[in-house]
């Protein structure tokens, strides 16, 4: 059948099921309307209110008091345990995210090539993501452990003496990441494994008849079609990653000595052990401002970064 016969039969199907349907956009808009309240009750209003009172002293029991911008320069210039909070932020993200993307990466390609267990080995990777942050975090509480731990049980089995993982401030950060690193993984995992599965063998075999070897077609077939998926999982993971609170509060509260307390850590012990909450809304704020500006960049250079076939 040609394509003017197709469309000769299509149009009047068309034309039928619109007839079938009228005020779509009347349904659609009635649809959007309740998530498009969601948004602005729960995500625009607090953020609106979170800006105001970040410009306030607030305690809760006493009503705000409008202070301009001293709480945000009293972070920046005078407060010391903020600069530690910013700075442990950015070690986090950058111990994270590349470790997150590379494993997970390599993970997907493995298991693509899998073929017996291939589910089990997907369910595998994938039930951290689906376990409770605190109870993932209670967990390897118990595998840290300097006395019991099986970390250190382990190394004692290879002759070595393991450190106060969560205790000392050299390696308490380190600890933190390999947690949150495991938690999240299989998500990425899941995510470029089904982006992989998607690509067309066709590509590989017009790379095979070009002599293209193995590492020639992750590298120009596979990376090239992953990009999108890369970018996205890549975003994802550095919100994640300046939003992280769950693992360090179960794990070291933000200790030892500071070792372990990021922003959002920082914000909590603010907002609900000195009740600074115009001070913790300053914090979160500036949470806010640094993920909206690496978003604006990631999404800036998306267009240089990632393929997109025309």
């Amino acid at each position: 059948m040609t394509v003017s016969k197709l469309t000769s039969v299509a149009a009047p199907v068309l034309q039928r099921t619109r007839n079938r349907l009228p005020g779509e956009g009347a349904w659609a808009t009635c649809f959007l309307l309740p998530l498009l309240a969601g948004l602005m009750v729960f995500l625009l209003l607090p953020l609106l209110v979170s800006g105001y009172l970040s410009f306030t002293s607030y305690n809760v029991l006493e009503a705000p008091r409008w202070i301009g911008p001293q709480n945000y320069r009293e972070l920046f210039g005078q407060d010391p345990m903020f600069h530690k909070a910013l700075l442990n932020t950015l070690i986090f993200a950058a111990g994270l995210v590349p470790a997150n993307m590379l494993l997970a990466l390599v993970t997907s390609v493995l298991l693509n090539q899998v073929r017996r267990l291939a589910a089990f080995f997907r369910s595998v990777y994938f039930i951290p993501v689906i376990t409770s942050e605190v109870v993932f975090s209670v967990v390897w509480l118990w595998i840290w452990n300097y006395d019991y731990g099986l970390v250190n049980y382990v190394l004692k089995m290879l002759g070595l003496t393991g450190p106060n993982w969560l205790g000392d401030s050299s390696w308490a950060m380190l600890a933190v990441i390999v947690t949150r690193l495991l938690k999240n993984l299989g998500m990425n995992v899941v995510i470029i494994l089904a982006a992989l599965q998607s690509i067309p063998g066709m590509y590989y075999e017009a790379a095979e008849l070009d002599g293209a070897g193995w590492f020639k077609k992750f590298l120009h077939v596979t990376l090239p079609e992953l990009g999108p998926v890369i970018f996205l999982t890549l975003m994802v993971t550095i919100i994640g990653a300046f939003k992280v609170f769950g693992s360090i509060y179960v794990l070291t509260g933000g200790g030892p000595a500071g070792a372990t307390n990021v922003l959002v850590m920082y914000l909590y012990q603010l907002g609900f052990k000195t009740f600074e909450y115009g001070k913790a809304s300053a914090v979160g704020m500036v949470i806010f401002a640094l993920i909206l500006a690496l978003t604006l960049v990631q999404w800036l250079l998306r267009k240089k970064l990632v393929y997109q076939e025309e």
